[in-house]
């Protein structure tokens, strides 16, 4: 019995050490895993770069934004300015030149109309401003003369080619790969615009008067719309 007890003493002995050195093990994995996931760079790691990826979509959507909201308003103010000359050269042969232009630029439009909706792409508050200042300047160019409407063209075309040409280099930049659509139809565009520059030049603009102020005056309003229209 005296053996028996002391066996039976010795198992129990042995359980609580065993379960002692469990608690024990048991203690110290706990410790390992809270000290795994409070060391620096486990979770936060791996939240920093899902940050990052974040903030660079939003930054590229943000940018693609501005692309398509400028441009919307561009076409717009450009098919306003061929109507105003319309007004005044319609049915004369001039007019039928400026007539195969203003449909170009309501190709463009439309193309943007669309990209407003697919892309969810809010357009600028300015649009009823550009609307209405398109035409006026469209219709005040031609009431100077056939060669002053054609300098109106080639001031645009020029500040709004070298603006597509600008946008398609930023797209060409590393993360817009997946963009090649868009950049093509810029470039189409571009080319376009380009068309209707030499158009202008051909037709006289350079002997509008004071063509040098009335070109650089021109321009000037039109990189200043750019500017408010990417920002409202």
């Amino acid at each position: 019995a005296g053996v028996g007890g002391k066996s039976e003493e010795g198992s129990a002995e042995g359980e609580q050490a065993s379960t002692s050195g469990t608690e024990r093990g048991g203690v110290g994995s706990q410790q390992r895993e809270e000290a795994s996931e409070s060391a620096p760079g486990s979770e936060t790691l791996g939240a920093k770069r899902y940050s990052r990826v974040l903030a660079a979509d939003r930054e590229k959507k943000a940018k693609l934004d501005r692309f398509v909201r400028v441009d919307h308003a561009g076409e717009l103010g450009a098919a306003q300015i061929y109507a105003g000359q319309l007004a005044v050269f319609g049915g004369t042969e001039v007019g039928k030149i400026i007539e195969e232009m203003k449909d170009q630029e309501q190709k463009h439009l439309d193309k943007f109309e669309s990209l407003v909706i697919e892309r969810r792409v809010r357009p600028t508050v300015m649009m009823p401003v550009w609307n209405v200042a398109g035409y006026a300047l469209g219709l005040g160019t031609a009431l100077m003369g056939k060669e002053a409407a054609m300098a109106c063209t080639v001031a645009v075309e020029e500040v709004i080619s070298d603006h597509y040409n600008d946008q398609v280099r930023q797209l060409l930049e590393p993360g817009f790969e997946d963009e090649g659509e868009l950049r093509a139809t810029f470039r189409e565009f571009r080319d376009d615009e380009l068309e209707h520059k030499h158009i202008g030049l051909d037709h006289d603009a350079e002997l509008a008067p004071m063509y040098r102020v009335l070109s650089e005056t021109i321009k000037a309003g039109c990189r200043a719309a750019i500017f408010v229209t990417e920002r409202v």
